[in-house]
């Protein structure tokens, strides 16, 4: 089995979640026995891999930026030529698409389909179906799960030109003979995003979600059930089979510590936690940041050491260092302001045995029973997060850290997909009354 993997972005100084998931799946579908190739766009800064692993990797393009028309959706994107030249010579049987962008998107999709390859979409990221790319509606709530494109455009608008603003011109564009006016083109941006998961959904064979919250989506929205299949994220082995000699010693009276592992910013919520900080009187607390740091969550960190609190930035760690650092925490929290579609910071968490305290939203409260491994409190409630900093006891804790396990790792996951690929590959109609669907 020949697999062609899509993906956006394959510089080695700037990969995130979306990349490492890919680099992994294509090892252990390897592994496996398929014959699989990656391609992305050829990264016009940072350093290109030439393979991972043993896993080859095809590069497109000169690297340059997509232009603004490619962007927009009004230009055909560049480079399909040497796309399509990697097609014929992987001789695919299958393409897996993880992104849909100018660079590496539907158009890259369409030319698979022609070409009479299986396609295979994977929807990492709430950006497939949600303007704001956050799936929050009016950044207050997460969305009802029902997409249409009125909703949608006025819910993008708000967050482009403010709430009465944005409403003001989303009705406006809405008005019969001014959709097609330049000025209204960019209002009508839920419209567009639904178009092209539409037509994504058409062309490809297999539609990978990764939570309930997204295949509930697909079908509130029209999309065909018999098309979604359900396969969560993994984690690493080495986070299943841990050496148990990193492991921590956590006597009663040391401080309990809370660690954060994850993007500095606001979608993933670090604003929310420094805020619970600052209004935390507990003095028995350490609070860890594990990202890449920046200068503004540099100073706030910074801030909240002066008054008291016990907060350290420690960087990006892989490898060994992250799976120690698990170990050494307490309590792992993901105050995420997006739907995620993991989070595989909980997994990772999880698999380890330790307790999450997360919002309200996305796969966190699918994958956290409240009070039993784990807290959840209202997205962006930094006062609630903070009243449940307030209540955490050691033996809490420990209890909670005992109900708390994942045992999901790629291998699992390339498994159920190289069953999808040959299912598909072989015109078997799928079971929708069992298994992951």
């Amino acid at each position: 089995m020949n697999v062609l993997i899509g993906v956006q972005n394959l510089a080695a100084e700037r990969l995130a979640g979306t990349e490492h998931y890919v680099l992994s799946l294509a090892q252990e579908l390897a592994a496996l026995g398929a014959d699989v190739t990656v391609v992305a766009p050829a990264p016009g800064k940072g350093t290109r891999m030439e393979d991972f692993g043993g896993v080859k990797i095809r590069y497109f393009g000169d690297g340059s930026a997509p232009t603004k028309g490619e962007i927009l959706g009004q230009d055909e994107p560049r480079f399909l030529d040497e796309f399509a030249s990697i097609l014929r010579e992987t001789k695919a049987d299958l393409f897996h698409l993880h992104s849909s962008s100018s660079v590496m998107g539907i158009a890259h999709q369409r030319l698979a389909k022609a070409a009479g390859i299986k396609t295979v979409i994977s929807l990492h990221v709430p950006g497939w179906f949600c303007a704001r790319y956050d799936f929050m509606f009016e950044g207050k709530r997460q969305c009802d799960a029902t997409l249409r494109s009125g909703k949608c455009n006025r819910c993008a608008a708000k967050q482009r030109f403010g709430p009465l603003k944005g409403a003001v011109l989303a009705s406006a564009a809405e008005m019969s003979g001014l959709k097609r006016a330049p000025i209204f083109r960019s209002l009508n941006a839920g419209t567009s995003k639904l178009d092209s998961l539409r037509e994504h959904f058409l062309l490809a064979d297999v539609v990978h979600v990764f939570a309930d919250w997204q295949k509930e989506i697909m079908l509130r929205s029209g999309f065909r059930e018999a098309s979604v299949f359900l396969s969560r994220q993994g984690v690493r082995e080495d986070f299943v089979n841990v050496d148990e000699d990193g492991a921590a010693d956590h006597p009663g009276d040391a401080p309990i510590k809370v660690g954060f592992c994850g993007r500095i910013n606001e979608i993933k919520g670090v604003n929310v936690l420094l805020k619970a900080i600052s209004a935390t009187d507990r003095k028995d607390i350490e609070f860890t940041i594990v990202g890449e740091p920046r200068d503004s969550i540099a100073d706030k960190v910074q801030d909240l050491t002066i008054h008291g609190r016990t907060v350290a930035c420690v960087g990006t760690l892989r490898g060994k260092d992250l799976v120690d650092w698990y170990q050494q925490m307490d309590v792992i929290c993901a105050p995420s302001h997006c739907a995620e579609t993991g989070p595989l910071v909980v997994m990772e968490a999880q698999a380890l045995g330790k307790p999450v305290i997360a919002s309200r939203l996305g796969g966190n409260a699918e994958l956290i029973s409240e009070h039993e491994n784990g807290f959840l409190f209202d997205t962006g409630d930094d006062r609630q997060l903070a009243e449940v900093f307030a209540i955490l006891t050691k033996e809490t804790l420990q209890a909670m850290g005992a109900k708390s396990s994942y045992d999901r790792t790629m291998a699992t996951v390339a498994g159920e997909l190289m069953a999808e690929y040959a299912r598909v590959l072989m015109a078997i109609e799928p079971d929708t009354t069992v298994g992951s669907r």
